[in-house]
Order: C-alpha cells, then structure tokens, then sequence
C-alpha cells in the first residue's frame, strides 16, 4: 500500500469528505431528535468547501506538470517522440536514449541481440519505405493503438509496414505484444466496415422492396412482402398466382442476380396453393468488408511468422 506522502493531495481530500460526511450524520441526527441542524450546517460547508478546493488546486498543479516538456520526455522515456508527420523528435541532452535504455527493461541492455527475432517477419499491406524503423516503429504501433487512429485503415496499415521492418532488430516479445495491439484494431476496422456495409445494404433492400410493390400494385398484381431476419435479408413474396407467377417467371432472367446484388440471402415465392423457397449464394457482410480492406491487406490476421 503507498505512503499516504505520495499524495498528500488525495489524503486532503479524503480528510474533507471525511469531515463533510460528519456534517451530514450530525445533521441527520439532530433531525432525527427534533434538534435544530444549524450546528452541523459549519462542519458541512467547511468539509464541502474543502473537498472542492482541494481538487481544484490539485487538477491545476497536474495539468501544469503534465504541460512541462520536461516532465513528458521523462515520462515517455526511453521510448522515442515521433512527431506528427512521423518523423523523429529531435533529442535533447535530457532525454538521451542511450543512457536511459540501459537501466530500463526496454532498453539494449535488458534485449541482448540474442533476444531479436531475426528470423520473424511481417507481410505489410502498404509498400514503399517505412518512415519508422527499430524503437520508434514499436512506439508508433502502440500509439495508433491507443488512440483514434485505431480505427484509421490507413494508419494501422502503415503501422504494420513500418513494424516489419522493426522485427529483425527489436526483441520478439515486444514485436509480438505491438502485433497484438494492431490486430486488435485490424478487427476493430473490419467490424466497424462490416457496420456500414450491413446498413447499407439493410436501407437498399427496403428500397427495392417499396419500389417493386409500387410497380407491381401499378400493373393490377400487388403482392405482399414479409422480410425477415436481423438484417432484412429473407424476403417471402405473397399473392395471388398471376402476381406470384409473374414474379416466378422474372426470377431465373433477371431477379435472381438483382436480389443477389442486394444481398437477398433467401426468397420464397407463396401463393393461394404452394410456395417454393430459393437460397442465394452471396458474400456475407464481413466478407465484403475484407474485400475493401485487402489491398492494405487488412483481410486478414496480423501475424508474426
């Protein structure tokens, strides 16, 4: 358990509250009693006061420390600044890298070159140069992980392609927990295409379907339609055996493919006497979303082979 000198601030604070919740019990009890609360309205307003006081003054002192160039490179030591249109920070005399790795579990002495993974590589999905090589590609790996870029098809690409050419010089398990990191956000992007993809398609199929009914109520053969399924993706047609027969007969020509294109997965086609139900091959939502994503070659798991 820490000293409670690590952070006097928090004990203040406790002390505060502490004294505001007394405040409150007295005044319950003097309630309760039938006694006046004007003795415990001081102790109330004093711990309140206090607590908020407190808090304000220690936010103030935290963001003016945390705005200190000083106080960020020695926190982020001894991983490298990349800066943002990725190139590297310059150094300065107080963070120099040499000498903070060799204490550090990350630096060069902890990862003897016998811990490299010379012999792991990384299939990239953009080509062209890498703009980060060795520390500084793993540091920008675990920065688009934790922040938007996350979910930027791009920059996780871009990622991977400036950590393949890290792996034959950093240390195996850090490749791999970077790997990792960016694998998480491959499926985030996937899921999240997969997301816009579905909706869209979802919106396209009641579309049609508003818009066959129209025609076919136009042409004096309305038909009904039940769709089904999470996503709309089953339709059954009903009517009378001329609507239905109509629609039967446009199938194998052209409505097979055009319910394809909208991700129809089954259509079944019902009249007064019998029905007769189709199953359509077509690619999932998902699968539609790694078609997109394969020319940075997000289609599929990022692996360390």
């Amino acid at each position: 358990m820490p000293a409670l000198a690590d952070d006097p601030w928090g004990v203040a604070m406790w002390g505060c509250a502490a004294l505001a919740v007394v405040g409150v019990l007295w005044a319950l009890l003097s309630l309760a009693m039938r006694q006046p609360v004007r003795a415990a309205r001081p102790l109330l307003g004093l711990g309140a006061f206090g607590y908020l006081a407190i808090a304000a003054a220690s936010a103030a002192l935290r963001v003016s420390a945390s705005a200190s160039p000083v106080a960020a490179t020695e926190a982020a030591a001894p991983a490298v600044q990349v800066s943002a249109d990725g190139a590297s920070a310059p150094k300065t005399p107080s963070t120099d890298t040499s000498a903070s790795d060799a204490g550090t579990p990350g630096g060069d002495a902890a990862h003897p070159d016998t811990g490299a993974s010379p012999a792991t590589a990384i299939d990239p999905g953009i080509t062209g140069p890498p703009q980060r090589t060795g520390r500084e590609a793993l540091r920008f790996a675990s920065l688009v992980a934790k922040d938007e870029r996350c979910t930027d098809a791009r920059a996780v690409a871009g990622a991977v392609r400036d950590l393949a050419a890290a792996v034959a010089s950093e240390p195996a398990a850090r490749v791999e927990k970077a790997v990792e990191r960016l694998e998480g956000c491959r499926k985030k992007i996937v899921w999240v295409k997969a997301a816009s993809i579905r909706r869209k398609r979802v919106l396209a199929r009641e579309a049609w379907v508003d818009s066959m009914k129209a025609r076919m109520k136009a042409e004096g053969t309305p038909v009904f339609v039940s769709l089904r399924g999470a996503a709309h993706e089953r339709m059954r047609l009903g009517g009378s055996a001329q609507a239905i027969g109509k629609l039967r007969g446009q199938y194998d020509a052209t409505l097979k493919a055009e319910l394809e294109g909208l991700g129809f997965t089954e259509v079944t086609f019902a009249n007064t006497k019998d029905s007769e139900r189709f199953e359509l091959a077509v690619p999932s939502d998902h699968q539609l979303a790694a078609r997109e994503l394969a020319p940075l070659k997000l289609d599929t798991p990022i692996r360390v082979e």
